[in-house]
């Protein structure tokens, strides 16, 4: 069950603007001197003397008591609409309390005033008094349950975002965990095979190993593109020893751009990416490109298209998996393009942490 409630300083601005309203025209009245059309309208809500100081607080008690009758109106009407039962049953019950609230405060209100005026009851008075305070009770009960919804609403929609975040967060640790029993399966049959062949080519390939899983293990939310470069860098180096001269990976990235922030793991993903999905061989080597935009607000992973034909375990899960991180952290989009037999991806980079939404 949602709590959708509104504060007591709201109801009292809200049931203090009503009482305003609805009496605006007898305090214009009051305000500019005339008088004598201010002492007919009040002489039509009440039979009282029509002197003008008993007018005056006539016309107070009334403000003062439509301030009360909305108030205790708003809030009564939100505890309803919080109860855990059906719509029609909440607006059946808030129509009975407040109809009922109004109709009782009504002639409480006059019993007090004609008592403390030493007057009798005009029934004709109270009844035309009481349909007018039926009125506004309406407007009240109407503007209540669009503020509910209202309320509601965006509470939703912050509850929406919470759960999307936590669940991108989930897919992240998710990407990490894929990431590392393939890459460290892949990783351990190049090292198993370098070991005979040359064993100080064995040392710097773990000394890489082991830079790039201290680097997943991290969980900042935010990194600077240098502490992911170097990251991707060892990272290439270990593709660079798996499939040799067929991989190639050229860099060009401008000075400015290092310390703008990106999403961490992004470069690897993207390069995996371009690995995954391309035939890498000595008659078909791949040159990845990994560049910054002219104004260094973009970084961008480039690739020339030999896709391969067949479909590698994890696919599919990257990328969506960036973009969303992406949307949600910094309300940005990744693109994704396909041209002139290049495909590409590029994803921006942010000035600072100052950025995020």
């Amino acid at each position: 069950m949602s709590n959708t409630s509104i504060s007591y300083r709201a109801a009292a601005v809200l049931s203090l603007s009503v009482a305003l309203i609805v009496h605006l025209n007898r305090l214009v009245g009051l305000l500019s001197g005339n008088m004598e059309y201010f002492m007919y309208e009040m002489s039509e809500v009440v039979p009282v003397p029509l002197v003008p100081g008993i007018i005056t607080y006539v016309l107070i008690s009334l403000i003062f008591f439509l301030f009360i009758l909305s108030f205790l109106q708003y809030v009564l009407n939100f505890r309803l609409l919080n109860l855990d039962i059906s719509t029609k049953k909440k607006i059946a019950l808030v129509l009975f309390a407040s109809i009922t609230l109004t109709i009782t405060l009504s002639l409480l209100y006059f019993y007090i005033l004609t008592t403390s005026l030493q007057i009798g009851f005009d029934w004709q008075d109270v009844q035309m008094v009481i349909v007018r305070n039926i009125v506004v009770t309406f407007i009240i009960i109407i503007s209540s349950y669009l503020i509910y919804l209202s309320i509601n609403k965006r509470q939703m929609e912050m509850e929406y975002e919470r759960l999307k975040a936590e669940s991108i967060q989930s897919k992240y640790e998710v990407l990490k965990n894929q990431i590392d029993p393939h890459f460290l399966f892949n990783s351990l049959n190049t090292l198993n095979s370098l070991i005979d062949i040359s064993p100080e080519k064995s040392k710097d390939y773990i000394h890489k190993l082991s830079q790039v899983f201290r680097h997943t293990l991290q969980n900042k939310e935010v990194i600077t593109l240098k502490e992911e470069l170097d990251f991707t860098q060892s990272y290439c180096s270990l593709m660079q020893i798996r499939y040799g001269e067929a991989l190639t990976f050229i860099f060009d990235i401008a000075p400015e751009a290092l310390n703008r922030n990106i999403v961490p793991l992004s470069l690897q993903v993207l390069i995996e990416n371009a690995v995954k999905h391309n035939i890498i061989n000595h008659k078909q080597p791949l040159v990845v490109t990994v560049s910054t935009s002219d104004d260094s607000n973009y970084i961008r992973v480039s690739n020339p298209v030999q896709r391969t034909k067949i479909t590698k375990e994890g696919e599919g899960i990257g990328l969506p998996n960036l973009s969303e991180r992406y949307r949600l952290k910094w309300h940005k989009s990744i693109v994704i393009r396909e041209l002139n037999n290049e495909f590409s991806i590029t994803i921006p980079l942010i000035n600072d942490e100052s950025n995020n939404h």
